[in-house]
């Protein structure tokens, strides 16, 4: 996805984090979009982008998108395997089952069901992404900026 505010506005009517961000506001729970690490409030909200945390912590990764079935269950494995052995014991995501998929599970699945693993995956990164700058700040940086969007990145493990 562009992170252009100009193009999700055009596009989507505005920037899906930014709009939720505001719905928050509306209901006061204290949430704020940062600029900057570390955050000015316990509760920020930042934008991640998955793919680019695939490559900036394990390097060149294979693409599961527009790609064919069988390329695309061993990519979505492989990405699967990366990210099972990086995280931390008992990780606080809500959607670990989907590191316990095996090779078998996946070869039932078709091109929908598998999109669908592909964006658990990035969740889950996207996840990981908030869990390394939460930990340490040190950890990630920020690239952009509020207005013309900005991204939460890790940092390759070589850079730190």
């Amino acid at each position: 996805m562009p992170t252009d505010p100009r193009r999700f506005e055009q596009w989507y009517g505005g920037c899906r984090g930014v709009v939720l961000l505001e719905k928050l506001k509306d209901k006061d729970f204290g949430y704020g979009l940062v600029d900057r690490l570390p955050p000015i409030t316990e509760k920020a909200v930042v934008e991640t982008y998955p793919t680019g945390a695939w490559k900036r912590l394990f390097g060149e990764t294979p693409k599961f998108k527009g790609v064919p079935l069988d390329v695309k269950r061993a990519a979505l494995l492989r990405l699967k395997d990366l990210l099972k052995w990086s995280m931390p014991p008992r990780f606080p995501a809500v959607r670990m089952d989907v590191l316990d998929r095996s090779k078998k599970d996946l070869e039932g699945l078709g091109g929908v069901e598998l999109d669908m693993f592909g964006d658990a995956l990035d969740a889950l990164m996207s996840a990981y992404t908030v869990l390394l700058w939460d930990r340490d700040p040190k950890n990630c940086e920020t690239v952009g900026d509020l207005k013309t969007g900005l991204i939460l990145m890790p940092l390759s493990p070589r850079s730190r």
